[in-house]
């Protein structure tokens, strides 16, 4: 396809596949290129410009005009803003989760565009982005959010373009390479903590239970997160835990409801619903500790119809729960991990103990075994530990020559 140049004016020119671009006078990088209309030789050719803040940049956005333009696609280019084009890209993931039941997860991406990425990005032309742009956003984001917050701000970035790709919208994909920021950024181990060792998990009771000179407790919700320890439960079915739902003589609490969170346009609300499968409703038998851990509880929150919370007696949000137990971890200089760990500590401790895998499931809530294989950790120690019980026989292995 034949493509015509604009001679620039300017004494320094930059080549990209054969297109000549400059800086101008307000520091914009510009080229300008003809192209014929839809590879119809017979009228006229269009006109567009090009501009970007960086020489990388205009090369990149050249090579991809170039790319497009040899397949006589650059008119299906989608000519308009994010925003806009988040719009519609919105509305049709909105009919396929109503379709699929899957409303949740939808709200989730709807709240991350609306609430962070469109105020920022929404006005730049989806044509225009470029890979520098998005994880310069990024950057700026994870700077002043946790990891997994921006985690869930490049995943609904990198669906997007995908699909913008996919559908010939963009010459191609800035968001391929997207990514977080590293865990070395946020202070975190490379090495994600699965389930806590013996030693750390005995150190964490310890600091959970630890009280002032006259007997306080240092931290309220010490025995929430031991009872997390000892039941299995998730984060959001021990904040809907009401006493209602444990049975001190038969030593058990019944599982029938959960605390999620609900996203809705830019606002996160947070409601009662039941369980996310129906293994989830469930009867947990209460060990020494859990019920040593309620015992404290139903001190500590008397007259609150909650299990775990305030001093006002209102139930504790999820957020609020994770950050609690972040600063615990900070004072006592314990390794960071999320509220789930412990939940996967107390499957690995039953797994140690002999306590058969279905068992394990059931008590977890899960619907399948294959997904507690993926909660049970056995460590080094208890490698080392089973080997040295063993007899092993035939300790010289002889090859038949």
């Amino acid at each position: 396809m034949a493509i015509n140049k604009i001679e620039s004016t300017q004494k320094k020119n930059y080549v990209e596949c054969g297109i000549k671009f400059n800086k101008k006078s307000n520091g914009y990088y510009k080229a300008i290129i003809y192209v014929p209309y839809k590879c119809d030789l017979t009228k006229p050719k269009k006109r567009y410009e090009l501009s970007a803040t960086t020489v990388l940049d205009m090369r990149e956005k050249i090579r991809n005009f170039m790319a497009l333009s040899n397949k006589c696609d650059i008119n299906l280019l989608f000519q308009g803003t994010l925003k806009e084009y988040a719009l519609i890209w919105l509305s049709k993931k909105k009919e396929i989760a109503v379709k699929k039941g899957k409303i949740a997860g939808y709200q989730r991406t709807e709240y991350s565009f609306t609430k962070y990425i469109l105020p920022k990005l929404g006005s730049i032309n989806l044509i225009d982005f470029t890979p520098i742009i998005l994880q310069s956003f990024i950057n700026e984001y994870g700077s002043h959010f946790s990891k997994s917050s921006t985690d869930k701000v490049v995943t609904p970035i990198k669906q997007l373009f995908a699909d913008a790709y996919e559908s010939n919208q963009i010459p191609s994909n800035p968001a391929l390479f997207l990514h977080g920021l590293n865990n070395q950024h946020y202070g975190i181990e490379t090495k994600q903590v699965f389930s806590l060792t013996k030693e750390v998990q005995e150190k964490f009771e310890s600091v959970c239970k630890s009280t002032f000179a006259n007997g306080h407790l240092k931290y309220r919700l010490g025995y929430a997160y031991i009872l997390l320890l000892n039941t299995g439960l998730r984060r959001g079915e021990l904040l809907a835990l009401q006493w209602k739902d444990i049975d001190f003589n038969k030593k058990q609490l019944y599982v029938n409801k959960a605390v999620v969170a609900q996203y809705e346009h830019n606002s996160v609300t947070e409601v009662l619903e039941k369980p996310k499968t129906k293994n989830s409703v469930r009867t947990i038998p209460l060990n020494n500790k859990a019920i040593d851990a309620l015992m404290h509880l139903k001190e500590l929150n008397k007259n609150s119809k909650w299990v775990v919370s305030t001093k006002n007696k209102q139930n504790i949000s999820l957020d609020v729960f994770s950050s609690l137990l972040q600063k615990l971890q900070r004072k006592n200089n314990l390794p960071l991990f999320g509220a789930h760990v412990l939940r996967h500590t107390f499957a690995t401790r039953l797994y140690e103990k002999g306590v058969r895998i279905d068992i394990i499931s059931k008590l977890l809530g899960h619907s399948s075994t294959r997904s507690t294989y993926r909660y049970v950790h056995t460590s080094n120690e208890v490698l080392h530990e089973y080997m040295s019980k063993a007899i092993l026989y035939n300790t010289e292995i002889e090859l038949d020559e």
